[in-house]
């Protein structure tokens, strides 16, 4: 075989392509075994509730014994696991979840804020004193809600960037002020503005983005024959088809250097609920938010979504088998209405009103989220993240507003971005102080920094101030602090020098033991 040949050949295969090579591929043009999957948007969903989670209502921290990472941490398997992971998840999806791997928790993450519980978020959080109404920096879904990596140029309009459910604990820096974001309190008024000017539903799919990233299948077709042709032919070299091979593989490296800009347009129909009707009643509310929020995910109507669920408004005729005629903040867990509750009626009580919860989250959006996403090869769960937060940590009993010890449970892997199938305990250092005995576990501004990377974030997106990582890693006195409030900003001082001794090498990165 000639060398000349061979170059006609090389060269009329390059010709064919043209200047169309130094563009990306795309999936759907390459050979199924380069690409079985197709790319998926990432998606992610927070679920927040009061108050400190029992203890003995939750896996044992003990039971996580196998070493992981470099800090200490250990981690428990969760499918070898025999039974549920607590009372509150004894829905069957979440047992169906364990065994397929697609639930992470962690153990041992701290948030700084002081006072304690009162004053810290769920999606943000920093070193420094927050104050009960307001932190001192915007919450992680705000920062995906007004990223370019998350929401493209050319987001089509109809587009909510962020759903907010059943009010807000969502933040956005406004000038020099950190200001709530308010949230929906109507599901109808929901419904309507994601739907009222959505142009798909009924058998059609939404319209692709428009913008430079939208690239269209046809490009390369042309190509992508010729290279079949000339890497298929029985005459050429294979000193040429290595270089082939080197080509097409450097076209692929720039490919998926860039696909997480690139959001294919929905492969399926989607559908769009019927409107709904609204009683008033609190567990209707919750379902049909959790049904929007379901349907906007798969017809690519947004992709952060948030819930509070309530416990200070509620009344024991609103869930079932909690005490009639009380409220279950006041009443069950501070004994304010004239009741007394001992430790484990109070836990209890808190198992019956968050499996309330929990099973209208496997029922109404895990569930429905945990079937096959057409053209990925994985379910909308195993793309996406569904995140259960706390107010407060692991305690004793609901009452208390402690900061330490939270655990959140992450549902679905981001698409391989989570390990899955684990719970990490972290090491909880003792202070050698004379005036804290306390126990130290991680800073919870990882955790923020893990959700923010899996939405495709990285530092420079998110970094405040000019401070790297997420949030402040130094401890801030808000202006026009009161006298009486400084021992607890002394307090947060000491506490600072402490978490920076043991875990400063970690504040500006994802949770590692979790991350694959």
């Amino acid at each position: 075989m000639g060398a000349g040949f061979n170059r006609v050949t090389r060269r009329q295969f390059l010709r064919g392509g043209g200047a169309v090579l130094a563009l990306p591929l795309l999936p759907s043009l390459l050979p199924s075994d380069a690409f079985a999957q197709a790319v998926a948007p990432k998606r992610i969903f927070f679920a927040t509730f009061d108050h400190n989670v029992p203890n003995s209502k939750w896996l044992d921290a003990a039971l996580a014994v196998q070493p992981v990472g470099s800090d200490g941490a250990r981690q428990l398997i969760l499918s070898s696991h025999q039974g549920a992971i607590s009372p509150t998840m004894t829905h069957a999806t979440y047992e169906s979840l364990k065994q397929a791997g697609k639930i992470t928790m962690a153990r041992g993450i701290d948030n700084m804020i002081m006072p304690a519980g009162h004053g810290s978020f769920f999606l943000t959080g920093a070193l420094g004193v927050g104050t009960s109404t307001s932190p001192l920096f915007p919450s992680v879904d705000t920062i995906m809600e007004a990223s370019t990596k998350v929401y493209p140029a050319g987001t089509p309009s109809y587009v909510k960037r962020v759903i907010r459910c059943n009010g807000s604990q969502s933040f956005q820096k406004t000038g020099s002020n950190v200001v709530r974001v308010p949230g929906y309190e109507n599901p109808i008024q929901l419904y309507n503005d994601l739907f009222t000017n959505f142009p798909g539903g009924g058998g059609a799919p939404p319209q692709p983005p428009s913008g430079d990233l939208v690239l269209q299948a046809s490009i390369l077709n042309k190509v992508f024959s010729a290279y079949q042709s000339v890497r298929g032919s029985r005459r050429i070299s294979s000193t040429d088809r290595l270089r082939l091979e080197e080509h097409m593989t450097m076209i692929n490296e720039v490919e998926q250097s860039i696909r997480e800009l690139i959001e294919p347009p929905p492969v399926a129909a989607c559908t769009v609920p019927v409107r709904p009707t609204f009683d008033s009643s609190y567990r209707q509310k919750i379902e049909i938010y959790l049904k929007l929020v379901t349907a906007a995910f798969k017809c690519g109507i947004s992709k952060v979504g948030t819930i509070g669920f309530d416990s200070h408004g509620i009344q024991g005729g609103d869930i079932p088998g909690l005490p009639a005629g009380i409220n279950l903040h006041n009443g069950v867990y501070h004994s304010l209405e004239g009741t007394t509750f001992t430790v484990e009626q109070a836990n209890n009580h808190y198992v019956t009103w968050k499996k309330f919860h929990m099973d209208l989250l496997a029922q109404h959006l895990i569930g429905p989220l945990n079937v096959e996403e057409p053209g990925t090869g994985r379910t909308y769960l195993d793309n996406s993240m569904v995140v259960m937060l706390s107010e407060s940590g692991m305690a004793t009993e609901p009452g208390l507003h402690l900061n330490y010890d939270y655990q959140p449970v992450i549902f679905g892997t981001m698409g391989g971005f989570l390990r899955g199938d684990r719970m990490v305990a972290f090491e909880r250092r003792v202070s050698t102080t004379q005036y804290d005995n306390t126990r130290y576990g991680i800073p919870y501004n990882q955790m923020l920094i893990t959700f923010l990377q899996a939405m495709g974030l990285n530092n420079t997106d998110y970094r405040q101030d000019g401070v790297d990582g997420f949030g402040s890693y130094a401890p801030i006195l808000p202006p026009n602090y009161a006298s009486y409030q400084l021992s607890e900003y002394n307090d947060t001082l000491r506490r600072v020098a402490i978490y920076r001794n043991y875990y400063g090498h970690r504040f500006t990165n994802p949770i590692s033991e979790i991350v694959a």
